[in-house]
């Protein structure tokens, strides 16, 4: 149920409920607003958010983004995956938005992120950061943390960089074949039959 009064010349709006989880009363209010329609209109949208069951929460998007890490994350993935997440979280993420909440987290706060990330680094450095992100605050609105996913409809700027093949040339071919036969047979055979064959590396890994 909600409750309204005037304060100086705004209004403030406290609604009472109880949390699904603990079945214990607690409150929320928020005021500023120049009118009471204003007030009440807000108060409408929490309550009917509250009845979905969405989960009201003051966390930070570091303490979400741990959690997310470390209780869904670690043990459900490969551990450079887990590793590249973590890097990309701490390197990038955290510095620029610091201790915002997670659902202060808007779609153009977000996009201005990706931009200054495409000013310092390559398409698909930003890519790989925007996935982390990206499936974090997919999780995020899956646990009712979150209504949309901020990062979705995100652009990254800049172009992909055509990869240059550099090929071994003939001279070269005996000393690396001497050289990988310093650390044992099998490396000196697999590398042997991609130069006689030209098979990708998956191909001859699959021989047996």
């Amino acid at each position: 149920m909600a409750f309204f009064r005037k304060r100086g010349d705004s209004w403030q709006y406290r609604i009472s409920y109880v949390d699904p989880i603990t079945n214990m009363s607690k409150e929320k209010s928020k005021g500023g607003f120049k009118t009471k329609k204003e007030a009440q209109l807000a108060a409408h949208e929490i309550e009917k958010q509250l009845g979905e069951g969405f989960e009201q929460t003051d966390i930070t998007l570091k303490a979400y983004l741990h959690e997310w890490l470390h209780e869904f994350k670690k043990g459900t993935i490969r551990k450079n995956t887990f590793n590249l997440h973590e890097a990309n979280i701490r390197n990038h993420i955290l510095p620029h938005f610091k201790n915002v909440l997670l659902i202060k987290v808007k779609p153009i706060m977000y996009q201005k992120f990706l931009n200054g990330l495409s000013n310092q680094y390559s398409k698909r450095a930003v890519e790989i950061v925007h996935s982390t992100m990206y499936n974090a605050m997919n999780k995020a609105v899956t646990l009712e943390k979150l209504e949309k996913n901020p990062c979705e409809g995100a652009t990254i700027k800049g172009e992909h960089k055509k990869r240059e093949f550099q090929f071994l040339e003939n001279q070269h071919i005996p000393p690396f074949l001497k050289t990988a036969r310093q650390y044992g047979y099998i490396y000196w055979i697999f590398f042997r039959v991609l130069i006689e064959t030209g098979m990708r590396k998956g191909e001859a890994a699959a021989l047996k």
